[in-house]
């Protein structure tokens, strides 16, 4: 997934997120 659409639904942890996915 775009690591940007993570970001803006994960609020919470946008760079961990993205790293993770």
């Amino acid at each position: 997934m775009e690591p940007l659409a993570l970001g803006l639904r994960h609020p919470i942890g946008p760079s961990r997120t993205t790293f993770s996915a």
